[in-house]
């Protein structure tokens, strides 16, 4: 029997150019050019804290706590599934992760990131507060018997998460919170969700870039419209540079009754 080859990618990609070319293809191949790479929807704080409300036992708790990590600290899906106990410290001024090495750290060096507690009185924010989500999952390892090199983030078995199946879990609580359009997200979420929420507060972009340990402009891919997410209030921030005085909240409306009467007049004669 003669062995079958091993199937090359420029043969592949060459096959599917030739059918692209073909009549009757024009239209996937315009789409295939023109269509911007697809991008999951931001983990936006409304939505976390959907998630926190309508999280179903110790299961669910377990995903929020891990949804509320990955996000404040920019984490990429994979970054998060592989924290161990040890990468995790939590002290009474906050919460520091040990993010090992990644794609943009090439050197593998890993580094590490702090947050601070999010001071509030309201229990509800409890899992969205990354020093509560922490002190949380460390307790809860602890429950399970977790040793140090154990995986940080993991099912209600004390079972690490697969990518795969952590995605669908996410999709599945988006779904069951009630949030729209759940399938447009993706574990990147977190990370571009958390990206908008501090630049949305005004946080340095440069400050954003390095805590996020981006390498590259590709921040603004994740930031998108937060950097004008303020743009309601530029008309009165330009006339104010300018020191021009700005009409008195009580001014009338401009009186548009009559216009257009002359052209109708002069179109009559």
């Amino acid at each position: 029997m003669r062995p079958s080859a091993a199937r090359s990618p420029a043969r592949g990609n060459a096959k599917r150019a030739r059918r692209l070319s073909r009549p009757g293809h024009a239209a996937e191949l315009d789409a295939a050019v023109k269509s911007p790479p697809r991008q999951a929807r931001p983990m936006t704080l409304e939505v976390l804290r959907s998630l926190a409300t309508a999280a179903a036992g110790i299961s669910g708790r377990i995903r929020v706590a891990c949804y509320a990590l990955g996000t404040w600290f920019l984490l990429r899906g994979e970054e998060l599934l592989s924290v161990n106990i040890s990468d995790i410290h939590v002290d009474p001024e906050g919460v520091s992760i040990y993010i090992k090495g990644s794609k943009t750290d090439q050197q593998q060096c890993g580094t590490a990131r702090r947050l601070g507690r999010l001071e509030s009185g309201d229990d509800s924010v409890e899992l969205i507060c990354p020093v509560r989500a922490a002190e949380f999952l460390l307790k809860v390892r602890s429950i399970q018997g977790g040793t140090a090199s154990d995986r940080l983030c993991v099912n209600e078995a004390g079972e690490p998460w697969a990518q795969r199946y952590f995605r669908e879990a996410l999709k599945r609580d988006l779904s069951k919170a009630g949030v729209q359009e759940w399938r447009s997200y993706s574990l990147h979420s977190m990370r571009a969700g958390g990206c908008q929420w501090m630049i949305e507060a005004g946080i340095d972009r440069s400050k954003v870039k390095k805590f996020g340990r981006w390498s590259s402009d590709c921040i603004d891919r994740y930031a998108r419209e937060s950097y004008i997410s303020d743009s309601r209030g530029y008309p009165n921030r330009v006339v104010s540079s300018k020191g021009q005085p700005m009409l008195p909240s009580h001014a009338a409306p401009t009186d548009v009754q009559g216009i257009g009467d002359e052209d109708d007049a002069s179109a009559e004669e």
